[in-house]
C-alpha cells in the first residue's frame, strides 16, 4: 500500500470525518422526511441541501481538516494554530447540522417539547412600527 493509498484509507476510519458524513445524511433523511410530511417538498431542496450544508459549511471545515492532515501544525497569527481553527469549524459545523436534525425531528412531531432556539425554527416578531411624533401645533 503507498503512502496515499494509506491515507486515504486512514481517513475512512477516522471519528470526525464520519462523523460529519452521518451527521450530514441523518440532516438530508430527515429533511427530505419532514418536507414530505409537511407537503412542501420539491426536489430543489436536495439542491439547497448539497448548496447550503455542504458548500457553505462541511467543504470549508474539510479542506481545513485535510490541511492540517496533511501538514505539519501550521501557527496562523494571534496565538491560534491550524488545528485550533479546524477544531473551531467542526464544531461549528456539527451544531449546525445537530441544529438542522432537531428542527426536522420537530417537524416530524418528534421532540416537540424542544425549546425554538433548538430546533431553528423560531420565528421572531417583527419590530413594532413607530407611530410619527405629531408636528407641534
Amino acid at each position: 500500500m503507498t503512502g496515499l493509498q494509506a491515507w486515504l484509507t486512514s481517513l475512512g476510519h477516522d471519528t470526525k470525518l464520519v462523523g460529519v458524513l452521518v451527521m450530514l445524511a441523518i440532516d438530508l433523511v430527515l429533511g427530505v422526511m419532514a418536507a414530505v410530511k409537511l407537503g412542501t417538498f420539491r426536489f430543489a431542496y436536495i439542491g439547497d441541501v448539497l448548496r447550503t450544508d455542504v458548500l457553505g459549511k462541511v467543504v470549508p471545515w474539510a479542506v481545513l481538516y485535510l490541511l492540517v492532515k496533511a501538514t505539519n501544525n501550521v501557527e496562523l497569527g494571534w496565538g491560534i494554530d491550524l488545528s485550533t481553527a479546524e477544531n473551531i469549524a467542526y464544531g461549528l459545523v456539527i451544531v449546525a447540522l445537530a441544529g438542522s436534525v432537531l428542527g426536522s425531528l420537530k417537524d416530524l412531531g418528534i421532540g416537540t417539547g424542544l425549546p425554538p432556539a433548538l430546533t431553528g425554527k423560531e420565528k421572531a416578531d417583527p419590530p413594532p412600527k413607530e407611530e410619527p411624533a405629531p408636528k407641534p401645533a
